[in-house]
């Protein structure tokens, strides 16, 4: 009996705990509504229910908040999508929502003023520097440790900055690049390795070691090798990375699992005795070089801030490490692997992205690191190392950092309001008291309101003069913010990209390889993207590309690019050459022609304003092989058309056949220029001679997506000779160099007459409709014909 009433009583005190436990919640629920209800009205009545003035609320509800919205606007994206995606969303799918408004989802997080507008965002970051939101603390420390530069504030902030501030000086950056290079060259190595293997990695893992490897070098001069051995610093970080918050976290076992917090604890331990053992290290290194009067001219960041919190805290002499500055500078070091961790590898794998994507941004990319470094490759380590300030002369390299940073940028600024704090914007004031104050970088870099074409990714408009459409809105681009609290380490971010982006791209393809990995973990995810694309990026710790963007790496040996505005073009016969006067694949390029031709020896714009009735010029190549062996003997001699295969996922023709080619560009010196360009870029084949061409061109329609203009084009065709085809030699078709780029061709195939009249290919498939067909069979007499 007195076990029962004991159970009982403990029954009955457990009714009551959460009886008053949800009391306490549905009070706290009352208030908090109330009070954003008036807060929202309050700055609803300034602007006035009738004017059409943007209002500053998504669709509110009285007990569930802006919930039931946000809850709307995760269901719209993939699993772990970042939410600073959903601001965006609301802004797409509210037209009326201004860029300044509130979010209410207590009690899963504290209430929001968001904005995306920078002239508010100033108000915050720059004007009046609010202090970083308790949130972003709690969320940090168990992986920065509590002294961090991040979420210090006040005097110990703005003492710690200074201190560290000399070491992240472009000035001294520049004097350790030799460092970064090293690293960076140990990188290419094991991407070779990958090439090898033909494998699947993640590329955002091997960047970050790349990253941890360059970091440890800077601050410390210690060399972590994390690229090729494991070390205790960088598994406890990443370990720890795996136990932080991910976003929509619903898993309540998993949010308040006792076992997270025993590792928070275990990786943060062995994280500072290792930090510990490496300051000490280095702490008696400089001691044996000052001694031996042996300082080194390039100072490590450690070193820097050593020298500037001595004279900080006036003292000199001293015979061991300072226990205060000690504990700073281990958590500063995690900070900088943090930093490095969420800008750096993420960049370098958006930046492979978005190239891939793009190729003619990457071919102008190769341009300009030809011009600064030549075209060996071999020698451009050395290169970078003796001229570290050559880095400075990669306009348009800067430019694709910072396209990229815009669309994929890795983290925003969370603030906390303040009670006489109010953010001014349209003529109204927005109270931020018991406000997380959010300029969400992602919304504010894709708003059309901000930028010309803004979902596209257009490097220009960092080359733009003021004046142009596309050149920024002041203040609209910050992925390291603005004010005193930006970031210390962009201008390490950025030399490291560019050393990694001039080292990497010219020598390899990188691909994403998300279906290879799907197959790989047994797992269909081909329904988990962002607007068609895999790589969206997620929540871990900060914005990361899903999965670690499985990737695969190819050897480009790629032939040195033709400068195509300095290839001369000169006449001759047009006649198939003879396979003693075939140009060699290294000999100079020139383009030579018959003068039947010499009306294609103008500029685009030129030979527009001569035929106006056409605004937009496309031309295309027939290329022919003779393989001088064969299965069969009564195939010998007999000529073969290039055809290549447009990728699946092609907008306009998918996996259609044709021949290569492509638009004739205005900055091109001739329409024939044009074709030669067009041809190496989906072939990696040089023209050297234009031999006749294929009837009087083709009209076509044309118009640019979001524009409804129509243009009418013309396309022309050549038959022409390249320096790869050697037509008499002992070379089969397979040993023709032919190089695709896999995002926009996905095969190609040398076809027969044949098999050009029937309309199939060797595999079987029709290749293309009757009108290219026809100009295939005209191209087909022409060359015979003109090999006699």
């Amino acid at each position: 009996m007195a076990a029962k009433l004991q159970l009982l009583s403990l029954v009955t005190a457990v009714g009551i705990l959460f009886a008053g436990l949800a009391i306490k919640f549905l009070v706290n629920l009352y208030f908090h509504r109330q009070r954003m209800r008036k807060l929202v009205s309050f700055v609803t009545s300034l602007i006035g229910e009738e004017t059409d003035i943007l209002q500053p609320k998504p669709p509110w509800h009285p007990i569930f908040g802006n919930l039931i919205t946000m809850g709307k606007a995760a269901a719209a994206y993939p699993p772990n999508t970042h939410p600073h995606m959903f601001p965006h969303w609301l802004r797409q799918h509210f037209p009326d929502l201004g860029p300044l408004f509130y979010i209410d989802v207590w009690p899963i997080n504290a209430p929001m003023l968001v904005i995306l507008d920078p002239t508010a965002a100033a108000q915050v970051t720059v004007q009046h520097s609010l202090p970083k939101h308790p949130s972003v603390r709690d969320y940090v420390y168990p992986l920065l440790g509590t002294k961090n530069i991040v979420t210090l504030e006040g005097k110990e902030w703005k003492m710690w900055r200074g201190i560290f501030n000399p070491g992240f000086a472009l000035g001294n950056l520049m004097s350790l690049v030799g460092g970064m290079v090293a690293d960076t060259v140990q990188f290419t190595q094991i991407l070779s390795d990958y090439a090898s293997q033909g494998k699947v990695f993640q590329l955002e893992d091997a960047a970050t070691r790349l990253t941890v490897d360059i970091i440890a070098n800077v601050a410390l001069d210690v060399p972590l090798r994390s690229q090729t051995t494991e070390n205790g610093l960088l598994n406890a970080f990443r370990n720890q990375l795996k136990w932080m918050p991910i976003a929509n976290e619903l898993n309540l076992f998993r949010k308040y699992n006792p076992w997270k917090f025993v590792q928070h604890r275990i990786n943060s331990r062995i994280m500072t005795n290792y930090l510990d053992n490496l300051l000490e290290k280095r702490f008696a290194a400089r001691g044996q070089e000052e001694k031996a009067k042996t300082s080194k001219r390039n100072k490590p960041i450690i070193d820097l801030a050593l020298d500037a919190y001595l004279d900080e805290t006036s003292q000199s002499g001293v015979s061991g490490l300072p226990v205060a500055f000690k504990r700073s500078a281990i958590d500063q070091f995690k900070t900088f692997l943090f930093a490095g961790h969420d800008t750096t590898s993420s960049t370098a794998c958006y930046i492979v992205h978005m190239l891939t994507k793009h190729p003619e941004a990457l071919r102008k990319l190769f341009q300009e690191h030809d011009e600064v470094y030549g075209t060996d490759t071999a020698k451009t380590a050395q290169a970078i190392t003796d001229d570290p300030h050559s880095l400075n002369r990669l306009p348009y390299t800067m430019a694709v950092i910072r396209e990229v940073l815009r669309l994929h940028p890795p983290v925003s600024s969370v603030r906390e309001g303040e009670p006489d704090m109010y953010v001014e914007f349209d003529g109204q004031r927005y109270p931020t008291e018991h406000m997380m104050v959010w300029p969400v970088s992602y919304a504010m870099h894709r708003s059309p309101d901000l930028w010309v074409k803004a979902e596209e990714f257009i490097p220009e408009r960092f080359l733009a003069k003021e004046g142009d459409p596309l050149f920024p809105v002041k203040g609209a681009w910050r992925p390291f913010e603005f004010g005193p609290r930006n970031c210390i380490g962009q201008e390490l971010a950025y030399i490291e990209l560019k050393i990694f982006m001039i080292l990497t791209l010219r020598e390899f393809d990188i691909r994403a390889a998300y279906e290879e990995q799907d197959k790989l973990d047994g797992q269909d995810r081909s329904t988990h993207t962002q607007e068609g694309d895999r790589a969206y990026q997620i929540l871990v710790a900060t914005a990361k590309p899903a999965l670690g963007y499985p990737a695969k790496v190819y050897r480009r040996n790629r032939p040195n690019a033709p400068d195509f505005s300095a290839i001369k073009i000169t006449m001759s016969a047009n006649t198939v050459s003879p396979p003693t006067t075939m140009a060699a694949a290294n000999e100079p390029i020139q383009l030579r022609i018959p003068p039947s031709l010499t009306a294609f020896t103008v500029n685009v714009p030129t030979f527009l304003a001569n035929n106006p009735q056409y605004n937009r010029l496309a031309c295309s190549a027939f290329i022919f092989a003779t393989p001088p062996s064969y299965p069969s003997t009564t195939l010998q001699q007999e000529p073969h058309l290039l055809l290549i295969h447009r990728a699946a996922h092609d907008n306009h023709f998918p996996s259609f056949w044709e021949t290569p080619g492509g638009t004739a560009e205005t900055t091109d010196p001739t329409v024939l220029h044009s074709l030669a360009r067009e041809v190496f870029e989906e072939s990696g084949l040089r023209v050297t001679r234009f031999l006749a061409q294929v009837g009087d061109g083709s009209e076509f329609l044309h118009c640019e997506p979001g524009d409804a203009t129509i243009y009418n084009g013309l396309k022309l065709s050549f038959v022409v000779e390249v320096a790869e085809v050697a037509r008499n030699g002992n070379e089969a078709l397979e040993a023709i160099p032919v190089r695709l780029d896999p995002e926009e061709h996905q095969g190609f195939c040398w076809a027969r007459e044949e098999e050009v009249r029937d309309g199939f290919t060797e595999e079987g498939k029709e290749i293309v409709p009757g009108d290219l067909r026809g100009r295939m069979m005209t191209a087909f007499e022409i060359f015979d014909a003109l090999r006699g």
